[in-house]
């Protein structure tokens, strides 16, 4: 009894702004807000690490200040229960519901001239809170967006292709959302209806619509999902620049726009049928899946068995993995519980993946040590992710309180 009423005056003298220092491993609650089951998040030159004890780890393009970039794992903050990576900035959302972020403060980054951020240009920003009664954090190229726990959904940072401004203050979008992503010209979120809906650029299809009339819009649009509806309810989906994906519960995966450079090799149907979702032939009992490269992705199946399908990935950083295939796709690994990919990024693919043994496994293109195996050598097969021993989360500088 008495060491836990020290740990409780312990726990009220950090969130005063005292320096954070404690870190656990793995265990599996169930996955609430106020517990944490373990997450990967990654992009560009950025990975993070949401272990069950929730501690986030960094690696790569970090953005702490006094650390830039490492190439080996770095605990950053506790009590973590989502998390989020953009290009140069990190957002963690904790388990009091306050959602927290750091990293490079430019113009390229989420961070810039959003308030209650230091506004110091071009110089790392240390963990601080922006935002309270957070559910989700979702980020792309400069911007993200984040679900509140009443199921709003907001936004800011560079939206030019979405409303044709630059919006650094949060500003609420819509009621009534379950799920979001953010890629870097589009939206896609998901109320709790079930309907999916796109906003941003549709220069190549990438909202779904069916047409390309609207080249770009800043009021959400219904997705077109009658061919998705008959099919089954959506479970998870993703976007990047110009291209959006979905999986559905009958475990198909369907995809609609496209990226420069695409063969259309992932459909096996006409340009047009890009304007909506259309089915990727040929795979099927999928459970995630992500955008890898310009013509690649990686998805998940049912059986913890994970697969790279695409063209040219030779090119991209991240080889295709020889062994068993599958309809023109390529096994990486079994036994796998989640995965990310680095996409939004121009050095070449990368992605790391966790196994049902705790480990961290990564591959592909390593300019910025986002691989985490402590070295910034490319890697054609995974390589396992070195995490330090006996580090603990960092108490200099301490946290920043907005």
């Amino acid at each position: 009894m008495r060491k836990n009423i020290v740990l409780f005056f312990t726990c009220v003298f950090l969130f005063a702004g005292m320096q954070e220092c404690f870190a656990d491993r793995i265990a599996n609650p169930p996955p609430q807000i106020n517990q944490t089951r373990p997450a990967l998040a990654a992009c560009a030159g950025l990975s993070l690490y949401l272990d069950s004890a929730g501690v986030v780890w960094a690696w790569g393009q970090v953005g702490l200040p006094g650390i830039k970039q490492t190439s080996v794992p770095v605990p950053v903050l506790t009590k973590g229960v989502r998390i989020a990576a953009s290009l140069r900035a990190a957002f963690v959302v904790r388990s009091d519901g306050t959602l927290w972020a750091w990293g490079q403060n430019d113009r390229l980054s989420a961070l810039w001239m959003l308030p209650g951020i230091p506004q110091k240009e071009n110089e790392p920003i240390a963990p601080t809170r922006i935002m309270d009664n957070v559910f989700d954090v979702r980020a792309g190229f400069g911007n993200a967006s984040v679900l509140k726990q009443d199921h709003t959904l907001w936004q800011w940072g560079n939206l030019q292709p979405q409303r044709g401004i630059t919006q650094r203050a949060p500003f609420k979008v819509m009621n009534n959302i379950s799920q979001v992503r953010q890629g870097a010209e589009h939206t896609l979120a998901l109320d709790k209806d079930g309907q999916l809906w796109a906003w941003g650029s549709n220069l190549l299809g990438a909202l779904g619509l069916g047409h390309s009339n609207i080249k770009a819009t800043d009021k959400p649009q219904k997705v077109r999902q009658a061919a998705l509806r008959k099919k089954g309810r959506i479970v998870d989906f993703f976007c990047d620049y110009w291209e959006s994906m979905a999986v559905l519960s009958d475990g198909s995966v369907w995809r609609w726009g496209k990226k420069e450079g695409d063969t259309g090799r992932l459909i096996t149907h006409s340009m047009d049928t890009f304007l909506y979702p259309t089915r990727i032939s040929g795979i099927g009992s999928v459970k995630k899946a992500e955008f890898l490269s310009d013509s690649g992705f990686l998805f998940l199946k049912n059986d913890k068995s994970l697969w790279i399908l695409g063209d040219n990935i030779d090119g991209q950083g991240a080889p295709r993995i020889g062994g068993v295939s599958l309809d023109g796709a390529d096994k990486v690994a079994d036994e796998v519980e989640n995965f990310a990919t680095h996409y939004m990024t121009v050095t070449g693919a990368s992605a790391l993946f966790r196994k049902s043994d705790g480990t961290l496994w990564a591959w592909g293109n390593n300019h910025f040590g986002q691989l985490g195996d402590g070295t910034t050598e490319n890697r054609e097969t995974p390589v396992r992710v070195q995490f330090p021993d006996g580090a603990r989360p960092l108490c200099d500088p301490p946290l920043v309180e907005k």
